[in-house]
């Protein structure tokens, strides 16, 4: 697996209030950061004492896999506590009480593990909570296009982009702030910018919420331009642009 160490910096709380099951749910928990190259912190408490609670003031929690029933305190409560920290936090609940699994997922965990823990149905869970933080990463970056023109370093909101265009070698990007160049390619550009752009020809890339409407091979901009649609790329514009349309009409 791509390290995943060089992207983030996780977080992680373990609380158990028995504690071999706690000392055996860190072992896991390291040997899977040790085999993904994970770049983590590990917090482990037996329950949800004033420490504990202290702590969740200062520190944001990425993952934490929890027991629900504690003899001091509720781990759903305990969740809800991280997720008014962190809302994007990553809840996994270990527990020898099956009649608490509706309870878990109202809190919208993503696993729910009985004990006592097959440790290959956690690593599938613990895999897919470090899917959902490289996604979110991935789309906060997204949200921010960083350029460096000349001796300049430009930040953008994506939602301030009309359009991009090749032009030579250079890139230019056609902004509510005006146009601004730089070396690069119009493919590095796309992977960065994400769904929200879309490619018409081999040379241009649009902001989609930004098409005023598509006139035969030309796509009219919010904010004036008319742009040619490549041969070879008019079936998946409109396809993309039509459907666009109709999830806006939707809501």
């Amino acid at each position: 697996m791509r390290r995943l160490a060089n992207i983030l910096k996780v977080n992680i709380l373990l609380c158990d209030d028995e504690k071999e099951n706690l000392k055996l749910n860190e072992q896991y928990v390291r040997m899977m950061n040790e085999r993904m190259m994970v770049d983590a912190e590990l917090y482990c408490f037996q329950d949800c004492s004033k420490e504990l609670l202290e702590f969740l003031k200062e520190v944001s929690i990425d993952i934490a896999i929890l027991d629900i029933k504690l003899e001091l305190g509720n781990g759903i409560e305990l969740a809800k506590l991280i997720l008014e920290r962190n809302e994007c936090a990553n809840i996994i609940f270990v527990t020898g009480y099956a009649q608490y699994t509706v309870q878990a997922f109202q809190v919208e965990a993503i696993g729910y593990l009985e004990k006592p823990i097959d440790p290959l149905q956690l690593q599938r869970i613990y895999r897919r909570a470090f899917m959902s933080i490289r996604g979110m990463e991935g789309e906060k970056k997204r949200k921010q296009l960083q350029i460096k023109a000349g001796a300049r370093q430009i930040n953008l909101k994506l939602c301030d982009i009309y359009y991009v265009e090749k032009v030579l070698k250079k890139v230019v990007i056609y902004s509510k702030y005006g146009q601004h160049e730089f070396y690069g390619s119009i493919a590095a550009l796309e992977e960065l910018l994400g769904d929200s752009f879309l490619r018409i020809n081999q040379g241009t890339l649009i902001n989609k919420s930004e098409t005023l409407y598509v006139e035969k091979n030309k796509i009219h901009l919010k904010s004036g331009e008319e742009l040619h649609i490549g041969r070879t790329y008019a079936n998946r514009v409109k396809t993309e642009l039509k459907k666009d349309t109709v999830q806006a009409n939707n809501y």
